[in-house]
């Protein structure tokens, strides 16, 4: 019976916490987060980067950060944990947090006519926001390097080229992970690939440079960039007793959303 009320009680402690826990949207793309539009909001970065005297960054750093706008018209920066491209473009990045204070009039977001909290994303380019800076400008959000049939025409020629008989065999599933930057030509280089098995590692090298196909590079305000891929892929190896050819069955998990960043 105590353990009922309990249950009952966590179930119903749960629901509070839960209805207390406000939704967090994406910010719709047809509604302005900044009063006076993504105009405005450049306008004021440059004038703040002038009067507070900032030193312009290399002409390739670039940033998108991910700010959080609350119903109250409040802001908040969003923890970014991609440091690769946070070490890359560092200047960017701190300029930016050094900026975001200064900006007061954000606007929030709405969902059937109630203000509500989003994220929105900010294209920052610190390149154009100085000398170069035009009364009016808008920074394009940056885009995604592709392989020409998309990242399954990627997985499918990774897999075609990857020689199974190079690898160990022995009823176990073994795993790896690689990181390779597509650059601005679109082709891909400094591959780096984690992981325990050394066979394993050797064989992807092989496979991935076997890739000659090249990707249409990432964009960021309408330039090419490079932009970092993570693969990690996990071979399955059944044993003799569950599939008489004892052939690995590959499964190289491409997470198209788990980390792309561009610096």
């Amino acid at each position: 019976m105590n353990n009922y009320l309990l249950l009952i009680a966590v179930v119903l402690f749960s629901n509070v916490v839960a209805q207390e826990q406000p939704s967090i949207f994406e910010f719709p793309q047809d509604q302005d987060y900044y009063s006076g539009g993504k105009p405005q909001l450049y306008r004021e970065m440059h004038q703040i980067l002038k009067d507070q005297k900032f030193t312009n960054c290399s002409e390739s750093e670039s940033y998108e950060a991910s700010v959080l706008i609350t119903e109250n018209s409040k802001v908040r920066f969003v923890k970014d944990f991609d440091s690769a491209t946070i070490e890359a473009n560092k200047c960017a990045y701190d300029m930016f947090r050094k900026v975001l204070p200064h900006l007061k009039n954000w606007k929030p977001a709405s969902v059937q006519g109630q203000p509500v909290q989003a994220i929105a994303k900010i294209p920052f380019l610190p390149s154009v926001l100085f000398e170069n800076y035009v009364d009016g400008l808008v920074i394009k959000s940056p885009t995604n390097a592709e392989f020409p049939g998309g990242i399954r025409a990627f997985r499918r020629e990774f897999a075609n080229h990857f020689d199974l008989s190079a690898i160990g065999r022995g009823g176990r599933a073994v795993s790896i992970e690689i990181g390779f930057v597509v650059n601005q030509q679109g082709i891909i280089e400094d591959v780096n690939i984690a992981g325990n098995d050394k066979q394993l590692i050797k064989e992807a090298h092989r496979a991935i440079d076997k890739i000659k196909a090249k990707w249409v590079p990432a964009t960021f305000n309408g330039l090419p960039v490079r932009a970092r891929f993570r693969l990690p892929i996990k071979l399955e190896f059944a044993r003799e007793s569950e599939a008489p050819q004892n052939q690995p069955h590959i499964n190289p998990m491409f997470q198209r959303g788990m980390h792309r960043s561009t610096f």
